[in-house]
Order: structure tokens, then sequence, then C-alpha cells
């Protein structure tokens, strides 16, 4: 009987082909097939490219959603060269009219460019099943020289006898089992263990520590010199203020001049002349005074030019400007971080068309970035692909970002593309 990696089938695809892919999805899982799809498969808060590698190491059969989109996309070649590599079995379906990769060219394959949804999905089953029946081995594809064209027909297909009926019927039942028993398992183990690393994942969890130390210290060093710089100018000030001689008014006094008393001498004579007395004159002198009045003089605190933190990595400083739109709908700031001549292209009547596409956002996942620069205050940074979710997700392909670094404001700031020379 075989085993669960055996049945597991992985269904790659274009984002522009997800409904398709969801429906036939959906379809296969109802006849007892175990599909692996990253809508359905993925848990919530799980990475997105571990969960698909993951899987795709799991997969014994690999199908591939074909179409013009698809053939262009770049994570739907990585994982058809994993799957020929790995030999996998192969199942290619023709969704749309398209240039067929020369590697899948010998596999039979699904045609829905001829023939009705119905009939599509039921040689879809037919082609799938046989796969399964088939001995293992490197890349037990269908050739397309062993079936005739009347394979291609559901309708003209010989039946399974009731004995390959009843094998068929205990095979799915086996696979609905099996996964379940997987799924019950996982979860038990979750319970017992929530922490407990993936071997095969151990040498990558090993490296992030480094890289997440390598970005921390030179932000820990400038968050420590800014406090330095704080301490000493608060310091500065206090001192200031503090051995300052503060002014008082003096005292204030009314001073009275001592009384002068002039009385003149009694003279007696013989004779009886009478005794003249000069009266007693007092005289107080007010000398009127004046108290000063002191005016501190005012201490002027300077304010501080505000620059908004900004990485030093030109793929950083495009995460931060992103996450300070989505998170913080801080659009002023995006706006500062624009150069003059990007303004000039991005009106403010354009750019508040801007903001209210991007308030419908409400989770994004962080891309990978390629930087490549062109001198040392100007760089490239690139990624494949970038997620965003509103009503649903979807993508933004090979989206490329022109950045021009600003040292009178130490931080990079987005220019337009012509700028960069793309």
């Amino acid at each position: 009987m075989a085993t669960e990696k055996q049945r597991l089938t992985f269904i790659s695809y274009s984002r522009g082909d997800k409904e398709f892919a969801l429906a036939l999805a959906k379809e296969l899982r109802s006849s007892g097939f175990l599909i692996w799809l990253d809508q359905l498969d993925i848990p919530t808060g799980a990475r997105w490219d571990d969960e698909v590698e993951k899987a795709l190491m799991e997969s014994e059969i690999f199908m591939v959603i074909l179409t013009p989109k698809s053939i262009a996309s770049n994570n739907v070649k990585d994982e058809i060269g994993f799957a020929i590599d790995s030999n996998k079995r192969i199942l290619p379906v023709l969704l749309e009219n398209a240039n067929v990769p020369f590697r899948l060219r010998r596999f039979q394959y699904v045609d829905f460019t001829h023939i009705s949804y119905n009939e599509g999905i039921e040689l879809a089953k037919q082609l799938l099943r046989k796969l399964l029946n088939e001995p293992t081995g490197p890349n037990q594809a269908i050739p397309a020289d062993t079936l005739g064209e009347k394979a291609k027909d559901p309708r003209e297909s010989k039946a399974p006898s009731p004995t390959d009926a009843e094998r068929l019927a205990r095979q799915r039942a086996e696979a609905v089992r099996a996964a379940r028993e997987k799924e019950q398992l996982a979860r038990q183990a979750q319970q017992v263990h929530p922490a407990q690393p993936i071997k095969d994942k151990a040498p990558i969890q090993q490296k992030q520590p480094k890289a997440l130390m390598s970005k921390l210290i030179p932000i820990i060093i400038g968050i420590s010199f800014l406090l330095i710089i704080c301490l000493g100018g608060g310091y500065y000030i206090f001192d200031q203020m503090s051995t300052k001689p503060t002014p008082t008014a003096p005292k204030t006094s009314n001073p009275v001049i001592p009384t002068n008393t002039f009385v003149s001498p009694t003279s007696t004579a013989t004779a009886d002349v009478p005794t003249e007395t000069i009266p007693t004159s007092t005289a107080t002198i007010n000398i009127p005074t004046e108290t000063p009045t002191f005016t501190p003089t005012p201490t002027i605190t300077p304010t501080a030019t505000v620059t908004p933190f900004s990485p030093q990595e030109p793929d950083q400083f495009l995460i931060f400007y992103f996450e300070t739109v989505i998170y913080k709908r801080n659009y002023n700031l995006a706006w500062s971080l624009l150069t003059e001549t990007f303004k000039e292209r991005n009106n403010p009547a354009g750019f508040d068309d801007w903001k209210a596409t991007w308030d419908k956002v409400v989770e994004w996942k962080r891309p990978v970035l390629n930087t490549t620069y062109i001198t040392s205050t100007k760089a490239i940074v690139s990624t494949p692909e970038m997620w965003f979710r509103s009503s649903s997700w979807y993508s933004l392909e090979n989206r490329q970002y022109c950045l021009i670094r600003d040292e009178s404001r130490g931080t990079w700031m987005i220019e337009s593309k012509s700028a960069c020379g793309l």
C-alpha cells in the first residue's frame, strides 16, 4: 500500500489563476485525493515560503496549472525545476493556450482548452489515479506517447473493473484516514512541544540570531548616542539654571535724620533782666526711596529637529516605509520620504488616491528584497512578489524601487525609477 507521502499531490499555479486552482483542488479532494494547496493548507501566521518548501518535499505528485501568467512566474519556474530534479511525478494542466516549457512537453497533460470543464475534471482524476497506481520511480509521469487520443476524452475511456473500483475506494478511504491521523498527531505534538524547532530548519534558525544581532547593534549604538546627547544637554541646562544667582530686591527703609535741638544758654545778670529762652526746633527730613524692579531673563529652550527613524540598509528602509503607511497610516511621513522630483510626478491629488487604496489594506507579508548598489548613495531594491490582504490576498509582482541617500537628513528617500536607469 502506498504511503501518505506518495499520495500527496502538490498544486502549483500563478496568482492570476487562483480561483481555478481552488475549484480544482476542492473537486479532487471530494473524490478522495490528498491535495495540497496553499490557499487551503497554510495556517494563519505561518511563513509562506517555509510551508511551500515543506509541502514540495513531502509530495509525490506535482500538478502544475499552465497559463501565460504561470509560465512567466519565477515562483512557478522554481517549483517546476525542483519537482523535476526531485523525481516527482508530473501532471501538467493546460488551462489557456500557452507555450509549454520544454521540460514539460514529454508529459501527458490535461487540456482544458478543447474540452468542457466537467470533462477536464474527469480527465484530471483519471490521469491522477493512473499516476497513483504506477510503481514508484523517478519522474513517474504519463508520457505523451503512451496515451492515445482516446485517453484525452473521458467519455471514451475504459471503465475500471469492479475489482479496480473496490481497490480505488479502499485507497481513497485509507488516504482520508491517514490524513486525519496525521492532522491529529500534529495537533498533539504541537500541544506537547509547542516550541520544538524543526530539525531540517536548524541551520537557518541558527543564522537568524546572528543576522538579527548585526542589524540591532547599529540601532542600539545610535539610541545610546542619542541618550547621551539628551542627558548631557539636560544636565547643561539644569546647571545653568541652578548656578545663576537669583536677584533680590534690596530692602528699603525711610531714613530718619536725628532731631537737632538748639537751646541757647541762660544768662543771669545782677540786674533784673528777663530770661529769654529760644524755643526748641525739631527738623525731620524724609528722603523718598525708589524700589528697583527686577525682570528675570527668560530661558529659551531650543526646539529639536525631529528626524524620522529609518534603518541604514536600503531594503530595511523600504520595509520601514511600507509599515509606516500600512500600520501607522502616517501618510505625512511617507510623503516626506519622497524626493522632490518624485513628488512632482506624484502630486498631492494623486497621493490622496494612493492613500485611499492603502486604507483598505489590513495585513501584509514582509517580502524578500534584493539590493543592488549603483553608487554609495544610489541603490535599486527589487522583490519578486509583495503580498497584501484587504478583502482577499493579492500580489504585486516584480517590483523595483529606486532609493537615493540624503546625507543631510541621514536617511534614504524614494526616487523615480528613471534616476536609477530603470
